[in-house]
């Protein structure tokens, strides 16, 4: 009778690691269906990818009512910029004097997977303009592209009235300006010796070469425009004024300097 009762027993202690193993494998099973792997930017059928150069890739980003994109992940710092255009619903509203007041290009550091949701009835747009340089160190100037970091403003540099430029934040790679363009009747001229993406152009009426021609070839979807280093442009703004920014890569060939 001991033997049989030191049989079973024998039996019992062997059988518990077995069933501890067995009910652990299909809650891993789940987990595992439950949170997919998050997928490279590019594939997330959302972000449409409209530009690209040795410096960035330009996305623009559609999520219609009520939706979300897939877990993704962006692996590089990207900026963000408001649309602005024909069919950009979600661009700021381009009347009234408030619409200079709450502008940011928004600077996003890479490493990170994310869903965007879009509760609202409207159709979410935003332009991500991603980063492909290292950025090295970035430096908060009159905007807070890092919350922890103080800010180095400086008194606005004025380049030939009504232009004035408002240094946003820096990287050892790049520069971010905020411009504003006071009403005027004719072009005001701006020249960079470096590539320039221009975007988030709010009540400007026109943006032309120095020969006086629009240059379409250089916009890109989302109203941005690429402009190569040594290229002048006349910007002219409606009757109320206008604002826009831009990206200056700093490492793109300057040109010579002009005597």
């Amino acid at each position: 009778m001991k033997s049989s009762l030191a049989y079973f027993a024998a039996i019992l202690i062997l059988a518990v690691p077995l069933v501890k193993q067995q009910t652990s494998t299909p809650s891993a099973t789940s987990e595992a269906t439950q949170s997919p792997a998050p997928i490279p930017l590019a594939e997330e059928h959302h972000h449409h990818l409209v530009f690209e150069n040795s410096y960035v890739r330009v996305y623009y980003v559609e999520i219609p009512p009520h939706d979300a994109t897939l877990l993704h992940t962006h692996s590089l710092p990207y900026i963000s910029f408001p649309p602005t255009g024909a069919g950009d619903a979600s661009a700021p509203p381009a009347a009234g004097p408030s619409r200079f007041t709450g502008f940011r290009a928004n600077y996003t550091l890479g490493g990170f997977s994310h869903i965007v949701t879009n509760s609202s009835d409207r159709t979410m747009r935003n332009v991500a303009v991603e980063l492909l340089r290292p950025q090295g160190t970035v430096h908060n100037l009159c905007d807070f592209a890092l919350k922890d970091e103080p800010a180095g403003c400086e008194a606005l540099s004025t380049i030939g009235t009504p232009v004035q430029s408002i240094p946003s934040f820096e990287t050892d790679e790049i520069l971010v300006e905020r411009w504003t363009v006071t009403a005027t009747q004719t072009g005001s001229e701006i020249r960079e010796d470096h590539d320039i993406l221009l975007g988030a152009a709010i009540g400007i009426s026109s943006i032309v070469n120095a020969a006086n021609t629009s240059s379409p070839e250089l916009w890109i979807k989302g109203g941005l425009l690429w402009i190569p280093a040594g290229h002048v442009v006349m910007v002219t703004a409606d009757s109320r004024g206008g604002q826009f920014a831009t990206i200056s890569f700093k490492d793109s060939s300057p040109l010579p300097t002009r005597e």
